[in-house]
């Protein structure tokens, strides 16, 4: 199967955690890939406001323009599909180019549902692609009421890499505090973050990590429960997950959240909000789940957690083995048959 994967990568995550890993476990011609940029001159803004005046993603760029002019050069006799694994931010034009109208076109999307409208500037050119992937069944209403037929959305889960973030060995160091981790900057709710570290600050056992830009650090000054790292490399975060006790997760929006998927891959157990597409991640064997910005119900979980440990570790085990089954090996089966589908469909 000639498939070739449009893929434009980023450096704020983890190598072993990016949708991008996907394309080591498909069955592929190629994958094309551009580094997107991060330039913010007047002359790199000018040329961004005019080749996005037409795209399908407002969010598109020049590293976007630069992975479509690749896909439309590339040899036709040896395509038979193509997929563009950020569809939300790299769109611009491929429906639209006669040369490739033969080809299936798939792309996935990622973006918060509450992001639709300021992401894909023209929804009526959805109904062009072959079949559209999400990362959960909260984006779904946007595109059935953008007149997309259901049949061609296909909800496939963000994957992980349990090969990477494992737990440690059983003989791991055991610790004289309770270590909660929270990941992440984008979408993070950091109001509700700060009034759980400030509500619990009486627990001396109880200590927070909070890996974070540079730029929130500030937020926690003078915590004396919390410590913020920036900056770290794969092999420090995968060292973070090992030693912590529990993840924490407050989120503004989620469709997939790759904090989540490390921490369970882990054997962490999970304490986060019922939000967006985090419930289809979890389950109540791995992750204790409260209604969205319930402080109080956070901190009765978490105190539940770092008071019962048998629970804990069991929560642990449980989120090791949801995790196993977001393995990339699986999302990559469910992805090729729908790639299988849409080039029988064309055929």
């Amino acid at each position: 199967m000639n498939t070739v994967v449009l893929d434009s990568q980023e450096g704020n995550q983890a190598g072993r955690s990016s949708y991008s890993l996907i394309a080591e476990y498909l069955n592929l011609e190629a994958a094309i890939r551009v580094r997107r940029s991060s330039s913010h001159t007047l002359a790199s803004r000018v040329i961004r406001k005019a080749i996005s005046k037409l795209a399908v993603s407002s969010w598109y760029g020049i590293s976007s323009l630069q992975l479509e002019f690749l896909a439309a050069t590339y040899d036709k006799s040896k395509l038979s599909l193509i997929h563009m694994l950020w569809a939300d931010r790299d769109w611009g034009y491929l429906d639209s180019i006669s040369l490739l109208k033969k080809i299936p076109l798939i792309g996935t999307f990622h973006a918060c549902p509450d992001d639709f409208s300021s992401t894909v500037s023209q929804p009526q050119r959805l109904r062009n692609l072959d079949a559209i992937l999400l990362m959960s069944e909260v984006q779904k209403d946007n595109f059935i009421n953008a007149g997309v037929p259901e049949e061609h959305i296909h909800v496939i889960h963000h994957g992980i890499d349990t090969k990477h973030f494992k737990p440690l060995e059983s003989s791991s160091l055991e610790k004289d505090y309770f270590e909660i981790l929270h990941v992440g900057s984008y979408r993070r709710n950091f109001d509700v973050l700060e009034q759980v570290c400030d509500k619990i600050s009486d627990h001396p056992f109880v200590r927070f990590k909070v890996i974070t830009s540079a730029s929130l650090a500030n937020r926690f000054a003078g915590r004396q429960n919390v410590e913020v790292v920036s900056g770290l490399t794969d092999q420090q975060l995968l060292q973070a997950y090992q030693n912590a006790s529990c993840l924490l997760m407050t989120a503004e929006a989620a469709t997939a959240n790759n904090a989540i998927l490390e921490g369970i891959s882990c054997g962490l157990p999970v304490v986060a909000e019922r939000i967006g597409g985090i419930p289809e991640y979890v389950n109540e064997n791995c992750a204790i789940l409260c209604e969205p910005c319930d402080v109080n119900g956070l901190i009765s979980a978490l105190e539940f957690l770092s008071t019962n440990q048998e629970n804990c570790q069991q929560m642990g085990q449980a989120a090791r083995k949801r995790a196993l089954e977001l393995d990339w090996v699986h999302v990559a089966a469910k992805t090729q048959a729908v790639f299988d589908q849409v080039i029988a469909g064309r055929q």
